[in-house]
This record gives C-alpha cells, structure tokens and sequence, in this order.
C-alpha cells in the first residue's frame, strides 16, 4: 500500500545523500565548489493542498489549510536556509534547517541530519542508480 508520507520522508533522505555525495566527489576531484543540504521547515506552501486535491480530499484539504494558518512559517522564511547555504560560511556536507520547534520554523542553523543520511555506501549506490535511470553522468574535472 503507498504511504504517501513515507514516500515523501524518502524522497528527503534521497535529497540529503545525493547532496553529501556530490560533495565527497567535488571535493576528491579537487573542483572549487561544495554541496550541502537545506531544508525549509514547514514552510506554507502550496505543496500541502496538492496532495488532498488531487485524490479528492476535502477534509484534509481543510486540516492542511488549518496547519499552514496556525503551524507553518512563511514561505519566505523557509528560504532562508537555501539563502544562509548559499551566501554563508560553509564548508560542505553540512545541512541547515530551522532552529524551533521540532526544526519546523526560525532561523536556519548548521544542524545534523538524520544517521541514515551519512551512509556513503547507499549514497554511492543512489548516484550509480539515478546515473543508469537518468542515462546522466557527470564528468568531474581531475
């Protein structure tokens, strides 16, 4: 059965191993350019209404509706962290989120990503996967 909320979850973790792996290939290639993740937080968003539109849902629709009004952050306030990673002191393989309340809203940080997202082996192998499905290769300088 899809578990649409795991999916999602997965799909995050895959963000965070991907960025970590181009980092560790920047860095071995000796290139002038590092890779880190960021995340919003709950930031409002229209990505939370999509979902119950499309399978027809009005009530959690609503329910969505009613947690972005009294739960989420501004979407502009979510930005902060891809803004801080992009214009901040970073060093590579950091990841940067928000500092309250369960790292939903504030001010991003340098903070730790989940355990599973520091394995190089899975994160190599999601390289070679999304390479072979993509038919993309990167070709990084020597």
């Amino acid at each position: 059965m899809y578990d649409e909320n795991k999916q999602y979850s997965m799909s995050k973790l895959a963000n965070v191993l991907f960025a970590y792996e181009l980092d560790r290939r920047l860095r071995a290639s000796g290139a002038n350019a590092i890779s880190l993740a960021c995340h919003p937080g709950y930031s409002a968003t229209n990505l939370q209404g999509v979902g119950p539109k499309m399978t027809g849902s009005a009530v959690k629709g609503f329910l969505m509706s009613v947690a972005n009004a009294l739960i989420a952050q501004p979407a502009s306030q979510g930005a902060l962290g891809t803004l801080y990673g992009a214009t901040g002191d970073m060093q590579g393989s950091e990841y940067l989120g928000p500092t309250g309340m369960n790292h939903m809203r504030g001010l991003p940080v340098k903070s730790k990503s989940n355990l599973e997202s520091y394995d190089e082996a899975i994160a190599k192998k999601l390289w070679e996967v999304s390479e072979k499905l993509t038919r993309v290769t990167y070709a990084f300088p020597k």
